[in-house]
């Protein structure tokens, strides 16, 4: 009966369906309709590596035969529906460089250190390029429509050289994305991109050198749409003398003319480099995403922009920021020209802020530059970390109090935000919600703590130890809880230590009658990059009983309105505009993020996003 079905009966049902797991086991219902998502199913092919092992290439089986009613076979390359090919880890590889990854288990052997010879980096990449070279060659000439090179080390030249198989069979990509290592001595100086006239989006993290950026934006400034540059972050003595250290970025590309362009992200960028300024830049005011990630010069930044009288119309601005911004400037610039920035411009949709303080005499509050775009501000992240002074120890990095948490119940009171991104305690976030629950659009919050803090909370979770303390502050020193340190001031600062018991009190208060009624998902932890540990909960389905019955720790049996995230409820990050983007915002460290920057401003690509922790018994 299926075979008699017309096509656009398939595409029908297929158009309904979002997820391509969906896809695949309604492929299971017969052959013919198995047949005819082969294009859908194949549109996106992942090669991936075995056990950590950068040689052994897992390719997945891309041959299909099909026995027709006749007796007759019917065999089909796959690869022929391929679009977008990504060469990615199954899991985060260890080690950042193309020594820790080739050789992952040099620390743990007591021999002396040798580093990787030219001929045994060479030898290896080439053997690596080799193995997928006979794969790739299965898809037609010049039908990709995409390359991710995630791996984190060095791109082998027989796919990215002059005669490599980018330059030779596919010279109309629209979409580039590579992830290499950013310090490798043996880095291949053959890449080349010359041969690129279509890109629309071009994403490079890593090894980002002037001399292969550069001719890639002239020769795609008409077409280019998306650009992201992730430089080597610069060496400590380039903060004292000003100077950028090896492979820094500075931003000379600010002098093209990218007419297209409507997102830019930078990360370890210089934005002012001798009379160049990326406030200058001709493309500036057309852009509707706009990121800059612990470059240098950020302020300076903001503020020639603001003197320039720049007309910006930005959806979305991401900002991370650290003081040693301002070392080597002949006068430091004031925290407070961010809110002048956000004051000069309307139409914000979202703003993601990271800002790590040295010194507490500068702490300006943000809430009016947050409370400018009230009317159009959907999603807002403002992460802020500091040092502290503990009485038995010198200073230690931890997450700080925001000095708007006084002033936090304006920003509530003001806008309609349906994310969150935030460091206030439970506790203290109830308190400013409370008045203005009944009225909250809050679809989703995340409370950042730091991945040990995370872990920890994870473990007395599963162990139902409610009033343990778990500290939220990164690397503060180890304390004997039996030797009732629990008294000493340090613990009974609540923006330091949080318990169990409070999460759930917050949660069983927010998921309630009473408490935020349009609040899905509820995260602890670090979500950038999907590397970092975190603990999703969501709310139940109202009416239904839950999805699946996937265990949970015992604790979690008092509560009927949420639970830990499993699998099941990952349908819910769809139903979250802006979800996907807050995966990735605000990371302090970049190669923590495998995935390519989301913006849905420009692209509409999809990324992966995380599915939530399961419990097991």
């Amino acid at each position: 009966m299926l075979l008699q079905l017309p096509p656009e009966i398939f595409n029908l049902v297929i158009s309904e369906i979002n997820h391509l797991r969906t896809l695949k086991n309604l492929s299971q219902v017969s052959k013919a309709l198995h047949r005819h998502l082969l294009a859908f199913l194949y549109h996106d092919f992942k090669i991936s590596v075995k056990d950590n092992d950068l040689t052994q290439l897992h390719i997945p089986p891309f041959v299909k035969t099909y026995f027709k009613e006749d007796g007759t076979r019917d065999i089909v390359n796959c690869l022929s529906f391929v679009r977008n090919i990504e060469l990615s880890p199954t899991v985060s590889l260890p080690g950042h460089t193309c020594f820790e990854k080739l050789q992952p288990h040099f620390w743990a052997r007591e021999v002396p250190y040798n580093g990787v010879t030219a001929e045994e980096h060479e030898n290896t990449i080439e053997l690596i390029g080799k193995k997928a070279l006979p794969v790739l060659l299965y898809i037609p000439k010049d039908s990709l429509q995409s390359f991710s090179w995630k791996l984190g080390f060095c791109e082998p030249s027989e796919l990215l050289g002059p005669s490599g198989y980018l330059s030779q069979y596919q010279r109309r990509i629209t979409s580039l994305s590579l992830f290499d290592d950013p310090i490798c001595n043996h880095f291949p100086k053959s890449l080349t991109f010359k041969h690129f006239r279509h890109l629309r989006h071009l994403s490079w993290k890593g090894r980002v050198r002037e001399y292969h950026y550069v001719p890639v934006l002239d020769a795609n400034s008409d077409s280019l749409v998306s650009l992201e540059l992730v430089f080597v972050k610069p060496c400590s003595y380039s903060w004292s003398y000003g100077n950028h250290g090896p492979g820094a970025g500075y931003s000379r590309f600010a002098v093209v003319c990218l007419p297209k362009l409507r997102s830019l992200s930078l990360n370890n960028a210089w934005l002012q480099w001798g009379y160049q300024n990326l406030a200058d830049a001709p493309f500036l005011e057309q852009l509707d995403s706009l990121k800059l990630l612990h470059c240098r010069r950020s302020l300076c930044f903001l503020e020639r922009v603001i003197q320039l009288n720049r007309t910006m119309r930005l959806k979305s601005f991401e900002l991370a920021i650290n003081d040693l911004d301002d070392v080597g400037q002949p006068r430091p610039l004031h925290r407070r020209v961010i809110d002048d920035f956000l004051m000069s411009f309307e139409g914000l949709e979202e703003l993601y802020l990271w800002d790590l303080i040295h010194k507490h005499n500068r702490e300006p509050s943000l809430v009016n530059g947050i409370l400018h775009h009230k009317s159009t501000l959907r999603r807002l992240i403002h992460h802020w970390r500091g040092f502290i002074t503990l009485p038995s120890s010198e200073f230690w990095f931890c997450e700080y109090p925001l000095p708007w948490h006084d002033s936090a119940d304006l920003v509530f009171q003001n806008t309609s935000l349906e994310c969150f991104g935030f460091t206030l305690m439970p506790s203290v976030l109830k308190q400013k919600l409370e008045p203005y629950a009944a009225n909250q659009r809050l679809k989703l919050l995340h409370l950042r703590v730091s991945w040990k803090a995370t872990r920890e909370l994870l473990v007395n979770l599963v162990e139902s130890r409610t009033h343990q303390p778990t500290r939220v502050t990164l690397d503060l020193p180890p304390v004997n809880y039996d030797q009732g340190a629990t008294d000493n001031g340090e613990f009974s600062d609540i923006h330091n230590y949080l318990r169990v018991g409070c999460l759930l009190a917050f949660l069983q208060w927010a998921f309630g009658p009473t408490g935020l009624p349009k609040l899905k998902i509820f995260v602890v932890g670090e979500l950038y990059g999907e590397s970092r540990p975190h603990i999703p909960f969501c709310r139940r389905p109202q009416d239904a009983p839950w999805p699946d019955a996937s265990p949970q720790p015992p604790i979690m049996k008092r509560y009927k309105t949420f639970r830990i995230m499993t699998k099941a409820d990952s349908y819910l990050w769809d139903e979250i505009e802006g979800a996907r983007d807050m995966i990735s915002a605000c990371a302090d460290e970049w190669w923590g993020d495998f995935s390519p920057s989301a913006n849905r401003f420009t692209h509409a690509g999809s990324v992966p996003f995380p599915q939530g922790v399961t419990y097991q018994r």
